[in-house]
């Protein structure tokens, strides 16, 4: 059980830290096999075009089949895993419910929900985003310094755009988050105009994150766009390029720019639980 620590990422952390070092564990794993499927595939295809046989297959199909093994016990145990702790973390938020109105204990019981589901669903996609493009740059400089350097210089303008929309997103979940509060109670009231008000303020709120998501994520693929175009161009003029090497540079190119989209997008989730855990700790 949780006991009398803050209700937070880190307590969960702290109070199930073997549990989620297991799945870590699984999930490095899994995304070091994905990251070097891409390498694997322009291997392979160099070899099939100097002489085709079924062995030159043998190599990625045995990394397949151990990607597909690791990524089946990964998501089964998380389950498991996971599951317990919402029930603890829920029971603890409504032990410490004494002075709250039913409306806002029900709010704050899906909020403290999205600690865990923050664990289960963003941490992963945070560790693989930063492995994925730690790999990713580094294939890239085995290709050309040129290369490697657009991908760093992409990555460090994709971080600067998340800080500049930073205080932005934290505003506009703590105002969706107080009228998730009072959603309970304003329907129990019956009275048709304050339950509209409240559906229409929520509407609003919704469409000023999405504007301000749609923007960021917008200027993020134009910024990974552009490395792909230059990384293209740069290739183009390597000496005795072959097939496969082009193919391990736009798959590699790619693979940071799904890293960096996603990367943002766990970012502002945890965001969001920053006013989450300084609401449910009041």
């Amino acid at each position: 059980m949780i006991g009398n620590d803050p209700l937070s990422v880190g307590s969960l952390l702290r109070r199930y830290g073997s549990r989620v070092f297991i799945t870590w564990v699984m999930l490095v794993l899994e995304v070091a096999l994905l990251a070097l499927i891409p390498l694997f595939i322009g291997q392979t295809i160099d070899a099939l075009l100097q002489e085709p046989s079924l062995a030159a297959l043998t190599e990625i199909s045995l990394l397949f089949l151990a990607l597909i093994a690791v990524a089946v016990a990964r998501r089964a145990y998380d389950t498991r895993a996971y599951g317990t702790m919402r029930i603890h973390l829920c029971m603890a938020l409504v032990e410490r419910s004494e002075h709250k109105t039913v409306s806002t204990l029900n709010a704050q019981v899906d909020m403290g929900r999205e600690l865990v589901d923050f664990l289960e669903e963003h941490t992963p996609l945070v560790i693989s985003s930063v492995i994925q493009v730690i790999v990713s740059i580094v294939v890239l400089f085995s290709f050309g310094m040129t290369m490697g350097v657009a991908g760093i210089v992409a990555v460090a303008a994709m971080l600067l755009l998340y800080a500049v929309f930073h205080f932005r997103f934290f505003k506009l979940n703590a105002t969706l988050n107080s009228i998730s509060e009072g959603q309970v109670g304003a329907i129990e009231s019956g009275n048709l105009n304050v339950i509209s008000n409240l559906f229409t303020q929520r509407r609003e709120s919704e469409v000023k994150l999405s504007d301000a998501d749609s923007i960021m994520y917008g200027l993020v693929y134009l910024v990974m766009f552009g490395l792909i175009l230059a990384n293209l161009w740069t290739a183009s003029f390597l000496p005795a390029v072959t097939v496969g090497a082009i193919f391990a540079i736009i798959s590699y190119s790619w693979e940071l720019v799904g890293a960096s989209v996603e990367l943002p997008a766990a970012l502002q989730q945890w965001t969001r639980l920053t006013e989450i855990q300084e609401r449910i700790n009041q």
